[in-house]
């Protein structure tokens, strides 16, 4: 009787050790639950840029058709950049 219940506590001791590993590797692991919350994180930050980075494209994208299609817009554009002037325009340069 002695045995049986002695290879009884082994198996439950065994058996708590598995699980204690495997909630050990479930939370903490590499691929574990707080790896996923991390990935989450980074997974939000990258939508950010990529919100950000579409809106600024959407922006080049129209300042390139004003250039190809307006030329008063290309030519303030220019003037602007550049400190240019019309001929007999004065420019003044501030700091």
């Amino acid at each position: 009787m002695k045995e049986k219940s002695r290879g009884m506590a082994l198996l439950i001791v065994i058996l708590a050790l598995v699980t204690c590993v495997s909630l050990w590797f479930t939370v903490f692991g590499d691929k574990g639950w707080i790896a996923y919350r991390h990935m989450l994180q980074v997974e939000s930050q990258l939508r950010q840029n990529i919100t950000a980075l579409d809106s600024k494209n959407q922006v080049l994208v129209h300042e390139i058709f004003m250039i190809h299609h307006n030329r008063d817009y290309l030519e303030r554009t220019v003037r602007a950049k550049f400190n240019m002037g019309k001929p007999d325009e004065l420019v003044f340069r501030f700091d």
